[in-house]
């Protein structure tokens, strides 16, 4: 096997690691986290981290490239072992790739691989410092998405039924995100209304995620209560005991058919960035309204 037929294996087996996305946004892990079984992420999680170690390795980063064998097999057992519980058909292309892939790894840990060339210091050390934040990106991104995907939310509002939802919505296809506000809705609501104001006019935690320049568009509206934007989802106020506020935000994930290419790119580049930032509006607006009625009550 030459170097560089080793190389193009390298890049091919990250891509089939990242594909693995495919799974949690299909909706295949959602179901088993309502009933507390971490199999399934378990499953995901162990394999989409180990195949992007095993294909760095093979692009020649070590201490990667002297694991390349055992982690290409453990990945790709676990795989198999995902595809086949979640019982996904359209997921038999990537069957077989995990198949050959274990075949391989366990031909070549008896064989071994291609040794890489040495690279001058700078470059060793770049080539390090990537690979290493790269696998920690694919693994803190992996390992919270199950956690982040329902971030706030109890069971049963999982399961509630919230303006802007889908006549035939699958809750396993979706995100909600909710936090308590220790303020009524009709003191939350003025802040959640700015979200439709123009950019220029916004909060700073709000400044440079929304305004019509972005083309959010307000798709069903109640005042107090509900605002639904298109392409973002569900802002909804509910009055909670003791005078406060649950504020839940539900969107739309994906579906059933979504690209596995897409799904990687979606899961890498989206998902964690979107949480980050959507926590960061919640607790903005969370503080701004408790501080509001804190000092209401101060005045009077």
């Amino acid at each position: 096997m030459t170097l560089w037929v080793v190389r193009v294996l390298g890049w091919l087996v990250v891509a089939h690691g990242l594909s693995h996305a495919v799974l949690p946004l299909r909706g295949s892990t959602a179901p088993a986290l309502l009933i507390g079984d971490w199999v399934p992420v378990g499953l995901y999680v162990i394999a989409m981290i180990g195949f992007v170690v095993a294909g760095l390795g093979l692009l020649g980063l070590r201490p990667y490239e002297a694991a390349i064998s055992p982690v290409l097999v453990l990945s790709s057992g676990l795989s198999l072992v995902a595809i086949s519980r979640f019982g996904d058909p359209t997921l038999w292309a990537g069957g077989v790739v995990d198949v050959g892939l274990l075949l391989m790894g366990l031909w070549r840990g008896y064989g071994g691989w291609p040794t890489h060339p040495h690279h001058r210091r700078a470059w060793h050390v770049l080539a390090l410092v990537s690979g290493f934040a790269f696998v920690g990106y694919v693994a803190l991104a992996t390992a919270l998405f199950p956690w982040h995907r329902t971030w706030g939310s109890t069971r049963d509002e999982l399961a509630l039924s919230l303006p802007g939802d889908n006549p035939d919505r699958v809750p396993a296809f979706e995100l909600q995100h909710a936090i308590t506000i220790d303020a009524p809705p009709d003191a939350v609501w003025p802040w959640l209304a700015q979200l439709d104001q123009d950019r220029a006019t916004q909060p700073d935690y709000l400044a440079g995620t929304l305004g019509r320049d972005l083309g959010w568009r307000i798709r069903e509206l109640q005042a107090n209560r509900v605002m639904v934007l298109d392409h973002w989802g569900a802002f909804v106020l509910l009055p909670a005991p003791e005078g406060r506020t649950r504020f839940i935000i539900r969107s739309q994930l994906s579906d059933a058919r979504v690209p596995v290419w897409a799904a990687g790119l979606q899961f890498m580049a989206f998902e964690l960035p979107h949480f980050i930032m959507e926590r960061r509006m919640m607790l903005g607006i969370k503080s701004r309204a408790d501080e509001s009625v804190n000092r209401q009550a101060v005045n009077r």
